[in-house]
């Protein structure tokens, strides 16, 4: 009978104080302006919080080929501005805050609204996973670098979360992604991961940050439909 009460105590152990953390909450708290800038083989993408309210988030993802781009001393919100000059990509995502659900989604490069897929796409699916932090003593004693604003800030201690996509016949269908996000509270951005990865694949792919920062103003104007202004 001890030996099967131990048993179970160590079964339930490390099930104690369990719990989840979902992108979709922290977006909750995420601040209009704010911004990062991802690099994932020749592409550059900016991500910025154009707007937010009690019941939704806009995020805007801008994409450009690294090979064209020029940036002046105005950096990327300079960019933006002047209209992402060389963009091949720029959507605008209305995002439900509390479901994570896709509520609208507008190409601004085209000029109209786009069908919205009902499986979802990468960013909602990434705000509804149910990630969990890796303690310490498990992870191994690397940071991903920090740059903010064009410059490199040491000493920001990210921590390491890993969640499962889920299954849905895509190539990152049940693989293990891992991110680093800052801790709530301090001066970056808690909601972006300034480092993803995606273990198991052929080639362990790879979203890194480049740049982030704050007060980005987007030029495009856009009337949301009447559903996504409750």
């Amino acid at each position: 009978m001890a030996k099967a009460l131990i048993f179970l105590f160590l079964l339930v152990l490390p099930f104690q104080g369990w719990s989840y953390l979902f992108l979709k909450e922290r977006m909750a708290e995420a601040t209009p302006g704010d911004y990062i800038v991802t690099a994932q083989k020749k592409t550059l993408t900016v991500w910025a919080i154009r707007e937010r309210d009690d019941q939704k988030v806009v995020v805007e993802e801008i994409s450009v080929p690294a090979q064209v781009l020029e940036l002046g001393e105005g950096g990327w919100k300079e960019w933006v501005e002047k209209g992402a000059p060389d963009h091949t990509i720029w959507l605008a995502y209305a995002i439900d805050i509390r479901s994570g659900r896709l509520l609208g989604l507008y190409s601004v490069t085209n000029k109209r609204w786009c069908e919205v897929d009902k499986a979802g796409n990468f960013l909602t699916t990434l705000m509804n996973i149910g990630f969990t932090e890796m303690p310490a003593n498990q992870r191994r004693p690397w940071n991903p670098p920090v740059i903010f604003e064009g410059e490199e800030i040491p000493g920001v201690q990210l921590d390491l979360f890993e969640g499962k996509w889920p299954r849905d016949g895509s190539e990152l269908s049940e693989k293990y992604i891992d991110i680093y996000l800052p801790a709530v509270g301090s001066r970056y951005p808690a909601y972006f991961p300034y480092w993803l990865q995606v273990i198991g694949a052929l080639a362990q792919a790879k979203i890194r940050i480049v740049d982030s920062g704050s007060n980005l103003k987007s030029p495009v104007k856009i009337l949301w439909p009447q559903t996504n202004q409750k």
